[in-house]
């Protein structure tokens, strides 16, 4: 009796690639997008000491962070 590996390329529907290797793209992909929303969210509150709610940079700045959001969900 042959014993399925893990990871295996074959059948797995992503075209080749292990799970592994994908699922590792994934995390780092996170992790990138994870690091640029706290980053935004930095500049979100450091702006927000100086301009008023209704700025355009800052309602701009703010759209970026929900964007980076909707990539983390």
């Amino acid at each position: 009796m042959k014993v399925p590996q893990s990871g295996n390329a074959q059948g797995n529907g992503n075209g080749g690639q292990p799970d592994s290797v994908l699922g590792g793209e994934l995390v780092q992909m996170y992790l990138t997008v994870t690091q640029d929303l706290q980053a935004k969210q930095a500049r979100i509150e450091e702006r927000s000491k100086v301009w008023k709610p209704k700025h355009p940079k800052l309602i701009a700045l703010q759209d970026e962070a929900n964007q980076l959001r909707s990539k983390i969900e």
